[in-house]
């Protein structure tokens, strides 16, 4: 009786030890690893410059800003494929100011972008927030201020010529203070691109700031602009 246990444990023991070796191992993949893996599917936006010879030619023959943003989304569509970027959304173009284009790609796409001979520089599109700034336009008075100077910069670029009637330079920043003694603000023209706000107005100063250095007046009071007198929007 003793003997016939031994042999049904062993016989137990074999089976089990065989289905063991059959059954297929299984090792749990690392958090890690699946969080790379879900990242690398959603798009992120990047802002791509370009130094591409050929572009550069034909945008230097173009005269027309569609016609330009034409030939950069052909010049971009170009790049992609020669890089072997797959699925991405090419949002924007620039063919005035920059040259390049901005697109929504995986980001595991990204290293195929970078290292295309015509690609200048790849950075994430992001929103930047100013710090709350130590004065804000009112502050201070600029009609109590010393006499008017000429910052060293506006003489350096040849600046000072006063400026009137259809001149206009628009500044996008922060806003401009809009009843600023020193400055011709178009009121009507002007707007707000800014959650939460209703206004032009400049909250921060530094959008008035560089209003002043473009078109500050030829006067008694404050800087005196490159532009001296143009309208500002």
């Amino acid at each position: 009786m003793k003997k016939i246990a031994i042999r049904v444990l062993t016989l137990t023991l074999f089976v089990f030890f065989v289905y063991s070796c059959n059954e297929e191992i299984t090792i749990d993949e690392p958090i890690d690893d699946l969080e790379l893996k879900s990242g690398n599917i959603e798009k992120i936006s990047y802002i791509v410059l370009v130094n591409d010879a050929e572009l550069n030619t034909e945008l230097s023959n173009l005269k027309g800003y569609e016609k330009k943003q034409q030939a950069v989304k052909l010049a971009s569509a170009k790049i992609l494929k020669r890089a072997g970027v797959i699925g991405g959304e090419v949002e924007h173009v620039y063919g005035t100011a920059v040259k390049g284009f901005s697109i929504k790609i995986p980001p595991g796409q990204l290293n195929k972008l970078v290292n295309d001979p015509a690609v200048l520089s790849v950075e994430e599109d992001q929103i930047i927030t100013l710090i709350e700034p130590k004065a804000k336009p009112g502050d201070g008075d600029v009609e109590a201020s010393a006499a008017q100077v000429t910052p060293w910069g506006i003489t350096r670029v040849y600046g000072g010529a006063t400026y009137t009637g259809s001149k206009v330079a628009w500044i996008i920043d922060t806003g401009i203070d809009l009843d600023h003694p020193d400055l011709n603000v178009n009121e009507e023209k002007s707007a707000t691109f800014v959650d939460r706000t209703t206004t032009a107005n400049d909250d921060n100063g530094h959008g008035s700031h560089v209003a002043g250095t473009v078109a500050a007046k030829n006067n008694d009071i404050g800087v005196i602009g490159v532009a001296a007198g143009a309208t500002v929007v």
